[in-house]
């Protein structure tokens, strides 16, 4: 046998702590950041593998850090999200994503300052917010189940769906903080004003679809 191949795993070379069980906890840790970006203690699945990560977090820290994401933990909220590196979520989304992002963000912030969280409506409720916020360029409902579908995928919201997806209600949870990391309502309706302004209005009629 070469001397290469006699060599123990670099896990164990570089974290000589590193049991088989801490292992594959790691790697359970370091993709459940990679693909979704978050670890959110109290979503399903989430619980032992925030606690793990917790405990161990500069070994997820650090193992992150090497495929380009900034790691931060929120004790009080409890959970663990990975920002890329670029930091900058809106560029990589398109223009009418991102504007349901900021509205989301800002109804989120406004519900925390006024009523505390948890902060949970329903769509049929956030849409009409759309409607009020967006105006001609609000999404269509089949559009925004798409969108909603994928920010909970990111773990930004968490969905409770119904028969009828606009009683459907979603809970926005903290990470959208991280995601848009504004820290006054003023900020970010600049910015949903701005990408407004730059933004086409949708060649839909706006009150097509969006009743469902």
């Amino acid at each position: 046998m070469s001397d290469d191949l006699a060599q123990p795993p670099l896990a164990n070379r570089f974290l000589p702590e590193l049991s088989d069980s801490d292992h594959d906890a790691l790697q359970s840790a370091v993709s459940e950041l990679f693909q979704r970006q978050a670890i959110v203690r109290d979503l399903p699945g989430d619980k032992e593998l925030y606690d793990w990560a917790r405990l161990h977090f500069p070994w997820v820290k650090e193992v992150a850090a090497l495929i380009g994401f900034q790691v931060v933990i929120n004790e009080d909220d409890q959970m663990i999200y990975a920002l890329p590196g670029e930091k900058n979520t809106l560029r990589r989304l398109r223009a009418e994503w991102t504007l349901v992002l900021l509205a989301l963000w800002y109804d989120y912030d406004v519900q925390v300052r006024t009523d505390g969280p948890p902060v949970h409506f329903s769509v049929e409720a956030f849409n009409e917010s759309l409607r009020t916020k967006l105006g001609d360029r609000m999404p269509t409902i089949s559009a925004l189940k798409e969108m909603l579908a994928f920010f909970a995928a990111r773990k930004l919201v968490r969905m409770e769906y119904a028969d009828d997806f606009h009683r459907s209600t979603l809970e926005v949870l903290p990470t959208i903080r991280f995601v848009l990391p504004f820290g006054e309502l003023e900020k970010v309706a600049a910015t949903l004003d701005e990408l407004m302004a730059r933004t086409p209005a949708t060649s839909d009629n706006p009150g097509e679809d969006h009743h469902g």
